[in-house]
């Protein structure tokens, strides 16, 4: 007998294959419907991916609030604090603070179909995008979206995710593409960068087009993280 986790990854239903969430509904993220989407899946689903693939270092340092009698003393400006996880759901917190009146809630949920799909690192995103170009200067584009009718693309289930979302929470399709919102999650990855990633200086990041934030990003535990991504909600959608 061979065994595959196959038969395990949801019942083949009416709509295809459906996946658990948080609240314990199905999800079916072949055939979303904005009826099935839930904030609080969101939320807690987010909460629990980290950013970056999950390539943080255990300890970080963080600014400390100390008094110029304490630099005079030798006393450091920063101490380390234990780093469990920066989520996506903190990210879209600071993305949602960071955006022109108007497009909070937009900043706020611009990476909520990762709650269905998972996270993928943007240089995995940018060697999909590549292999697709290929295939549709090798093939031609109708040809290539032709085959994705039966075999739809990572970014085609992507983007039925990202319009269901929008509908749910009256959003207009594309709102995440913005370029208000595109700044602000630009803006949050060179901070991020600063604040995060100080230890991987070999890694080719490009020339910043943009200044990162002045504020630090401290990353916060998961439950911490939802519940700021549910009191950012609410406070936006009253």
């Amino acid at each position: 007998m061979t065994f595959d986790t196959e038969h395990l990854c949801g019942a083949k239903t009416s709509r295809g294959v459906n996946q658990t969430t948080e609240s314990g509904k199905p999800f079916w993220a072949g055939d979303p419907r904005p009826e099935d989407v839930r904030i609080e899946d969101i939320a807690a689903q987010l909460s629990r991916i980290c950013r970056f693939g999950g390539v943080l270092k255990e300890y970080v340092q963080i600014p400390r609030l100390v008094s110029a009698a304490d630099l005079e003393d030798g006393i450091a400006p920063f101490k380390y604090r234990r780093l469990e996880i920066y989520s996506v759901a903190q990210h879209s917190v600071l993305v949602s603070q960071n955006v022109p009146p108007g497009f909070e809630l937009a900043g706020l949920l611009h990476d909520s179909p990762e709650a269905y799909s998972g996270d993928r690192i943007k240089p995995q995103k940018v060697m999909d995008a590549a292999f697709h170009a290929a295939l549709v200067a090798r093939f031609g584009a109708l040809a290539i979206a032709e085959v994705e009718t039966f075999a739809p693309s990572r970014e085609s289930r992507e983007l039925d995710l990202e319009i269901a979302i929008c509908e749910r929470f009256g959003l207009p399709i594309g709102a995440f593409d913005s370029p208000e919102v595109k700044l602000a999650d630009y803006c949050a990855v060179l901070t991020e960068k600063r604040d995060l990633l100080p230890w991987c200086p070999e890694v080719d990041w490009g020339t910043p087009l943009a200044e990162p934030w002045p504020e630090r990003i401290v990353p916060v535990l998961p439950s911490a993280a939802c519940t700021l991504f549910l009191n950012r909600f609410e406070e936006l959608t009253k």
